[in-house]
Formats: C-alpha cells, sequence, structure tokens
C-alpha cells in the first residue's frame, strides 16, 4: 500500500456538522479541537502529549490542560502512546488522500490515452486540446517530419507570380522562415537557440512543470514535452497575463475544480482572460 502523502490541499469538512458538535464545550476546548485537527489534516501526523507539546500548540496554558483534555476525550480525542489522536480526524483526512490519488490516476489516464490516441479528423489542436476535451490531440512531429511539412507549405507560398527575386534566395529565405517558424512553437520547454527568451522565461516555464506537477507528474512531464513551446510563447505574448494563467490554474487544481485536465483550462483561460 502506497505511503499516504505528507501533505494534502483539501479535506471534506461540514462546518454546520462541527458547529453543532462543538456547541457544548468551552472555548478552550473548541480550539483545541480545531487546531489538533488541523495539525492532522496538514502534516498526517499526532501531535505528542509529552512536555505540554500538545497544550503548547492548542494555545491552553498548562494548568488548564486537564480540564481542556478530559473535555477532548469527550469529543472522541484519545491518548495512545504519549500521542493524542481521533478516529474521526483520521478518516476525514483518509478520504481526502482517497480522493487526490482518484484525481490523480484518472489525469494520469487521461494524459496517457491524449498522447497516444489519434486525433479526430477536422478537429483543431492545441495545448492540452480543447476544453470540453471531445478529441485526443495529435502525436508530435519529429522534428524531420515538421521541417519537411513547413518547407513544402512555404515554397508553395512562395512560388507565385507576384516572387521577383532569384530562385537562390527564395530558397534561402524558405530555409530562414521554415527554420524560425519551426522554432517559434518547438514542443520542447527550452529556450530557442535563435531567439533567445528574457531571463525570466525559464523561472516561468520552472513553475509551469511545478504547478502541473500537482495534477501529475506523468501529466506535467507530458506537458512539456508536446506543448512546452506553447506555454514559452504566451509567456513572450503576454507574460503578465500568462502569469495570470497559470496562477488560476494553480487555484483551480488545488481546489479540485478542473474536471478535463489542466491544458484544456489553460488554453480556455487564455482565450477568455483580458
Amino acid at each position: 500500500m502506497k505511503k499516504p502523502p505528507r501533505e494534502v490541499p483539501w479535506v471534506r469538512y461540514s462546518g454546520s456538522a462541527r458547529m453543532l458538535e462543538l456547541s457544548g464545550v468551552s472555548p478552550e476546548a473548541e480550539l483545541a479541537h480545531r487546531r489538533l485537527s488541523d495539525w492532522h489534516w496538514s502534516t498526517g501526523e499526532w501531535p505528542t502529549t509529552l512536555r505540554n507539546s500538545a497544550a503548547a500548540l492548542c494555545r491552553v496554558p498548562p494548568g488548564l490542560w486537564a480540564s481542556v483534555q478530559a473535555e477532548l476525550a469527550a469529543l472522541g480525542w484519545r491518548v495512545r502512546g504519549g500521542r493524542i489522536t481521533h478516529h474521526g480526524v483520521h478518516q476525514v483526512r483518509a478520504d481526502a488522500v482517497s480522493a487526490l490519488r482518484s484525481f490523480q490516476t484518472r489525469g494520469r489516464m487521461g494524459a496517457e490515452r491524449r498522447w497516444t490516441a489519434q486525433e479526430a479528423p477536422g478537429q483543431p489542436s492545441g495545448p492540452g486540446g480543447p476544453p470540453n476535451g471531445n478529441h485526443m490531440a495529435k502525436p508530435k512531429l519529429s522534428h524531420s517530419s515538421a521541417i519537411a511539412k513547413l518547407k513544402k507549405k512555404h515554397s508553395q507560398a512562395i512560388a507565385e507570380p507576384m516572387q521577383s527575386k532569384s530562385k537562390s534566395k527564395s530558397k534561402s529565405r524558405v530555409k530562414s522562415t521554415v527554420h524560425n517558424t519551426f522554432n517559434a512553437e518547438r514542443l520542447t520547454c527550452s529556450v530557442s537557440a535563435q531567439e533567445k527568451g528574457s531571463t525570466k522565461e525559464q523561472p516561468f516555464l520552472r513553475e509551469v512543470k511545478e504547478v502541473l506537477h500537482l495534477w501529475s507528474p506523468a501529466f506535467a512531464q507530458n506537458e512539456l514535452d508536446n506543448y512546452g513551446g506553447w506555454w514559452r510563447n504566451r509567456f513572450r505574448e503576454n507574460p503578465g497575463k500568462s502569469g495570470r494563467v497559470l496562477a488560476e490554474i494553480r487555484s483551480m487544481i488545488r481546489e479540485g475544480r478542473i474536471s478535463g485536465n489542466p491544458g484544456a483550462a489553460a488554453m480556455d483561460l487564455w482565450k477568455r482572460f483580458p
């Protein structure tokens, strides 16, 4: 069985039920109950009762701790092995861990399908796919395949009757345009050798990976492998807007507000943000 994570970003908590449950205890006992619960939910550990550590955590004077501990016992707290524990508080955290693992598993499975399945004909592609998640993204082209495709496209566009420059200059321009166009949306998270970004670009890309890692480590790596160029170019286009998009994605992941995947959500937010 996997070891539970040390930290969880949220737990399912019924405020009205807790207020009713704590209505019959003293303010000191209510504060102690809430602080002991928050400590376990955030760390996965139980406070020790040695050297008045639990009393200090609960902000209870040592002289009042005995009476407060008696009220805590009525609320279900027990001292075992020198630590104060509560079965119900532990179950709340266990449920949150289970839900988070379920989200991660679904995100990883969705990412695997997204990167391996063929895109439906006629559907657009983009970072994370469209917000509604109705199609899978195209497998990324190899460097040589992408160059060949772009060469063909630009060669056809340049070979028009209005073209007045020599054949040798046309070929040179095609080669330069193809190279720059490919580098502009290159599917990596590294800075283009042809067009070096600002000093803040690499920290931004590292932050992108950190945020997406909250959703799923596998998803984060796949997103940057395939659409790192999209994130980089959005930063170059508008650093402030790209920062707001990334901040909102971080908040949505932590609050469980993403139903599809973070890549799709980022594309949608970029379209809607001013």
